[in-house]
């Protein structure tokens, strides 16, 4: 887990695993299968892949889903009222385009996550799929800034 966190895993940055695993089990599979580009510790380099073994990995040990365990550790304890995974649809209006999504699923994306992975996730991963305001980026750092 430690090396996970490090980026040092020795897992690539990214792999396009939503274009081979349509379903949440599918692309977990093909997370876990992953081939290491580095030998683990001997290398750092950012890896969607192993935040996404993270977030799968606290959902084991919380026993419960990532946005469930965001919402009642961090977001509700911290009133980061608007943060959330999958946001309402009330909240579209509010939150920018993030992509013109030509190829995997054909249309803009407003108020769900960017990224393909994560969403084949549901919208909920250790790596992407977080929306927020400033002011609750503000109360989050704030609390980092404060000791936690």
């Amino acid at each position: 887990l430690r090396m996970l966190l490090a980026h040092s895993s020795g897992l690539p940055a990214y792999d396009k695993l939503y274009l081979r695993g349509g379903s949440r089990e599918e692309l977990l599979r093909l997370a876990f299968a992953v081939p290491l580009r580095y030998g683990p510790g001997s290398h750092a380099e950012y890896s969607d892949i192993g935040f996404i073994l993270l977030g799968l990995a606290l959902e084991k040990i919380a026993e419960e889903s990532l946005d469930r365990f965001c919402q009642r550790e961090f977001f509700g304890p911290l009133g980061m009222l608007q943060t959330t995974f999958n946001p309402p649809a009330g909240w579209k209006s509010k939150i920018p385009p993030t992509a013109d999504d030509r190829t995997f699923r054909k249309r803009i994306v407003q108020g769900e996550v960017q990224d393909e992975n994560a969403s084949v996730l549901g919208g909920v991963a250790g790596h992407a799929g977080v929306f927020s305001t400033a002011k609750d980026v503000a109360i989050f750092s704030q609390a980092l800034l404060g000791g936690g």
